[in-house]
């Protein structure tokens, strides 16, 4: 069981995020920025763990509203917020606490199975893109599973401070991940860049060593 756990500053502020982007009134970034500078109450820690569920949200949207046909749209984003909260850190992350009331209604959007969803749902897009790119590729399946996972960050080293070899072996002692559970690793060389390192996830690179960083 993960130590990590959420708390109720953290599902508000969701909550209130979700409402805005949900409008789709203007970029996403821009919305969450606005956010951000607006709700003074979080810290680094805080704006992290709701910027990374609010765009999980968006990337994984078709799911999310496929998991709350039945919300009542009063409770619609605070429960969308302790949904999205759980499938990304797991029910147990949020406690009786924060699940008081609905802990039921998360519990059973976690347990939905989407084998029964409209193949639009299950690829995370719309209908009427899903449409238009299963008719013009017919092979799409790997381009749709590619399109539902987040995007890797990609650095690039400065190589007139070091070189990448250097660089890596850092990075993989500073952010313990040498391997993932699938056995491929969570930092490595760029394919085709010579300067450029991919880290599967997004770290906290402030954990970093400033010089490393510079």
């Amino acid at each position: 069981m993960s130590d990590f756990r959420v708390s109720p500053v953290e599902v508000d502020s969701l909550a209130r995020l979700l409402s805005r982007l949900l409008r789709f009134e203007g970029p996403a970034d821009a919305t969450m920025s606005r956010h951000f500078k607006a709700d003074r109450r979080l810290g680094p820690r805080e704006r992290s763990v709701v910027a990374e569920a609010a765009f999980d949200a968006l990337r994984r949207l078709a799911t999310l509203r496929w998991m709350m046909q039945t919300a009542d749209p009063l409770r619609a984003p605070h429960l969308a917020a302790l949904i999205e909260l759980a499938r990304l850190h797991g029910i147990d992350s949020l406690g009786p606490r924060l699940l008081r009331g609905d802990e039921r209604a998360v519990r059973g959007a976690l347990s939905i199975d989407f084998a029964l969803a409209p193949p639009a749902v299950r690829a995370e897009l719309p209908m009427w893109l899903f449409q238009k790119i299963t008719v013009q590729y017919h092979d799409a399946q790997p381009l749709l599973e590619a399109l539902a996972q987040p995007a890797p960050l990609d650095l690039r080293v400065n190589t007139i401070k070091a070189d990448r070899d250097t660089v890596l072996a850092e990075l993989r002692t500073a952010l313990k991940s040498n391997r993932r559970a699938d056995g491929g690793p969570d930092v490595m060389a760029t394919r085709y860049s010579p300067d450029g390192i991919r880290l599967r996830d997004k770290p906290a690179l402030r954990s970093v060593p400033r010089a490393m960083c510079a």
